[in-house]
């Protein structure tokens, strides 16, 4: 068989289009979840919290507390907003520390 013959091997997604397909998902989530809004009344030191798994996106938002405790955080507060919403268009590579929580999405387990 000729080079020319040789059947193709099926197309797998290139990295790019992976990229801006979790791009996609991380910005219809965080539209979500500031549609719904939340609170983070009470997280303790070095712990974290899911947000929007009910939203069935596929993607999650992680609330981490770093080395101290944190309470009453809620989406409306300076800056959390407009952060989702510009750290959802680096997807899953977005990261976002703010009031001594740190943001940032993963895909949610199936």
């Amino acid at each position: 068989m000729s080079r020319r013959q040789t059947p193709i091997s099926p197309a797998f997604p290139r990295q790019s289009d992976i990229k801006a397909h979790w791009d996609q998902l991380c910005e219809i989530t965080a539209a979500r979840i500031l549609r719904k809004g939340f609170v983070v009344e009470y997280l303790r030191a070095m712990t974290s919290i899911q947000i929007g798994r009910e939203l069935g996106t596929g993607v999650v938002l992680i609330v981490s507390a770093g080395s101290q405790s944190v309470r009453h955080v809620r989406h409306t507060e300076p800056g959390i907003s407009e952060g989702l919403r510009d750290m959802a268009q680096d997807g899953l590579n977005g990261r976002m520390i703010l009031y001594g929580l740190a943001f940032h999405f993963v895909p949610a387990d199936s």
